[in-house]
């Protein structure tokens, strides 16, 4: 089944519910249409540096220079349904953490490297509305790989530290909504302690 049927599939039940969506690696603006289509009363904030740093240079053919513009013309008939953010995920992602920004939905698309996906797991948890839905393209990707730095080993990981959660779906993508219970790994990490120590 292509993605455009499963996002069709699992996302459009969704769309009088939800109102803001957040995508980490927009690229050339692909996803954000996809949802931006599928989800009309929703707005999207994109991250990307724009850089075509997750190619690593080598396996994109595309002009690298282009990719940012790319963007903004795909995204310009949606207007002000979009927050483009451009910068790398962590320090854009802390910055809405400390804005108390909420989503409904969040697809992660970024960096491709296992200690990254872990990263902006952790950081978009604490992001992600109780009941919302968490996106992780290439799940099943990078399967030439050494197993402990694909994508699933990362995610798998990030999942055991965050037990609340149902998944809804599994594919070459995964899709996880989030059921409740604490979403900050520290405040979690400093409970534990103080239960053990204190």
């Amino acid at each position: 089944t292509d993605v455009k049927t499963i996002w069709t599939r699992m996302l459009s039940p969704l769309a009088g519910d939800v109102q803001d969506i957040l995508e980490i690696g927009s690229f050339v603006g692909e996803s954000a249409t996809r949802f931006l289509t599928l989800l009309p009363k929703a707005n999207i904030t994109c991250i990307d540096p724009f850089t075509g740093d997750e190619f690593g240079g080598e396996t994109y053919n595309g002009d690298v220079a282009t990719i940012e513009a790319r963007f903004d013309a795909a995204m310009a008939p949606f207007g002000s349904r979009v927050r483009k953010l451009a910068s790398r995920s962590v320090p854009a992602l802390e910055s809405l953490i400390v804005s108390k920004a909420e989503f409904d939905v969040i697809f992660i698309d970024g960096s491709h490297e296992r200690d990254d996906i872990v990263v902006d797991s952790i950081l978009c948890w604490r992001l992600l509305k109780v009941g919302g839905v968490l996106i992780w393209d290439d799940y099943r990707g990078a399967s030439n790989w050494p197993k402990a730095e694909r994508p699933m080993t990362a995610i798998h990981t990030f999942l055991r530290l965050h037990p609340h959660h149902q998944i809804l779906r599994i594919g070459y993508q995964l899709f996880v909504r989030k059921t409740g219970g604490p979403g900050n790994l520290a405040q979690r990490t400093r409970n534990l302690a103080l239960r053990k120590f204190g």
